[in-house]
């Protein structure tokens, strides 16, 4: 597949388009201000897929993730309606692992809603295994699994 998008850093500019895509992937979104704070922490990353067509480079994606010692939590991550199963998720992932293996990182965990199969699909393939369960996580009462893989090259594979 010929890439069709950059991923580049996440800049204020972008935040209404993250914050739409937000909106129309989660029953209980984030607010384009937690977004907003997210870029102002050392600690945050937040990387865009950026769509190239023609003069346009519109939001495709995102991703957010933290840096906490030696471990990498991934917080947030969607990819516009019109442009999944496109392998932007697929390529996120793997900047998340390179970046927490250049960061000498040990492990990436994150929470995943229950009732998101593709999600879970997604995170199995990169060999993420459930550890937990979060009981009502969720402000809509939704339970959120735990789940954790170990920082390994072979990830990228």
């Amino acid at each position: 597949m010929n890439n069709e998008y950059i991923i580049d850093e996440m800049t204020e500019d972008d935040l209404d388009e993250v914050a739409e895509i937000e909106a129309t992937s989660f029953p209980v979104p984030w607010s384009r201000d937690l977004f907003l704070r997210e870029l102002q922490h050392d600690y945050s990353h937040n990387l865009v897929a950026r769509w190239l067509d023609g003069e346009s480079k519109r939001v495709a994606g995102y991703v957010v993730f933290w840096d906490v010692k030696d471990e990498i939590h991934l917080l947030d991550l969607a990819v516009h309606t019109d442009f999944r199963r496109r392998g932007i998720a697929k390529t996120f992932l793997k900047r998340v692992i390179e970046a927490g293996l250049q960061m000498g990182c040990k492990r990436i965990f994150l929470d995943v809603r229950e009732s998101n199969e593709e999600a879970l699909r997604l995170y199995r393939h990169f060999r993420f295994k459930e550890i937990g369960l979060r009981e009502r996580y969720y402000k809509d009462g939704e339970n959120a699994i735990v789940m954790s893989t170990k920082l390994t090259s072979n990830l990228l594979v």
